[in-house]
Parts: C-alpha cells; structure tokens; sequence
C-alpha cells in the first residue's frame, strides 16, 4: 500500500535473472511466481559478482536485502 518499489535479482556465479523495481500489484506477483519457482542453473555461488551487478544497475538508494547460504 506504500507504493515501495521491489525488484529482484537471481544469482549463482552468473546473473541468471534480473527484474527491476516496480510498484504494481502484477509486478510484485511476477517476482514471487520467480522466487517461490527459483531453481538455480549452477551450482556455486558468486555473491561480490551479484553486488557488483546490483550497484551498477540502481538508480537511487535502496534497502537490499541478500538471502543466500553464503557458500561463496
């Protein structure tokens, strides 16, 4: 209801699927249809890549929340 925008951003060593932040009700359904059907194309984990990634594509600041194993 607070109009927050919410992207989303897959990784394992690659980005595998970037989806930029949005505020509409179908948006925030696409992004959970991804997250709760996520299954990762490989098996390691590059998490500086991903950050790396997500700096280059913000456009303002934001509140990233990073869930992950941490197995890097």
């Amino acid at each position: 209801h607070g109009k927050d925008h919410v992207g989303l951003l897959l990784f394992s060593d690659i980005i595998e699927e970037y989806i930029p932040a949005g505020s509409s009700l179908s948006h925030i359904h696409r992004i959970m249809e991804r997250v709760l059907g996520y299954t990762p194309k490989k098996s390691k984990t590059d998490i500086s890549h991903a950050l790396q990634h997500l700096l280059a594509v913000k456009k303002s600041d934001a509140i990233v929340f990073l869930i992950s194993d941490f197995i890097d």
